[in-house]
């Protein structure tokens, strides 16, 4: 249940950003979204089960103008501590999973940050200037003592 768990957070917080980013204007369309994709793992003392995540988008539209998504979780593979083979086409599988993550994910995800950061910006800018605080806080006669002691010379 861990990597499902795990699975969904992710899935839901991508997709979150994407729609953050402002990159997503529309309702997504129906089918598979394999740009939110990911890979949960899950290990015991056994074994190393590596999970893809990803979600569906269907046909259905809800009350606001969504659509109705599925989070799918489907097994690549299990591995064995205790087998040598296992060992090696676990490496072998994580390794492919890092060349993609870091040549084809992580480009993508720099510019979705960025693309967040500016709309971001942008939303806050709109807001208008910052506003100077136009009282002063009152010390409490404590704090005025405290700051007195720290400041006064001792005999």
């Amino acid at each position: 249940d861990q990597a499902r768990r795990a699975g969904a957070t992710c899935l839901r917080a991508h997709r979150f950003l994407i729609d953050k980013s402002g990159k997503m204007k529309t309702v997504p369309p129906a089918g598979p979204d394999f740009e939110t994709a990911i890979f949960t793992i899950t290990a015991s003392p056994a074994s190393v089960v590596i999970w893809v995540n990803w979600v569906e988008f269907g046909d259905e539209i809800d009350n606001n103008g969504n659509r109705v998504s599925t989070y799918h979780m489907n097994k690549l593979g299990s591995y064995f501590w205790d087998n040598r083979d296992s060992l090696r086409a676990l490496r072998a599988a994580l390794h492919n999973i890092m060349d993609w993550a870091v040549y084809v994910r992580l480009p993508k995800a720099k510019e979705l940050h960025t693309k967040v950061y500016e709309t971001m910006r942008t939303e806050r800018s709109s807001l208008g200037p910052k506003r100077k605080a136009t009282t002063t806080p009152k010390s409490s006669p404590q704090t005025v003592a405290a700051k007195k002691s720290l400041t006064s010379p001792t005999p």
